[in-house]
């Protein structure tokens, strides 16, 4: 989901981190963490990893996509 992604890369870019930075951080390529960011995952690994990386729970990032939808369907 795109909301997902979006969630992902407000945590890169308020860690301030380049795209190239947090995959070496987390241990992905480049490409990768684009692709996450734009197109977003449902993989659990992937998004635990940014969980740990940016010290947040996996459960914040996929209430704050849900509440993100929710705001965009009523607002």
């Amino acid at each position: 989901s795109q909301l997902i992604g979006k969630s992902l890369k407000a945590l890169r870019l308020k860690a301030n981190l380049t795209q190239d930075e947090a995959a070496y951080k987390m241990g992905y390529c480049t490409r990768n963490i684009r692709r996450y960011e734009t197109n977003g995952t449902t993989n659990l690994d992937v998004i635990n990893r940014y969980a740990e990386t940016y010290e947040v729970r996996a459960i914040d990032i996929l209430l704050g996509c849900f509440f993100m939808r929710i705001k965009t369907l009523y607002l």
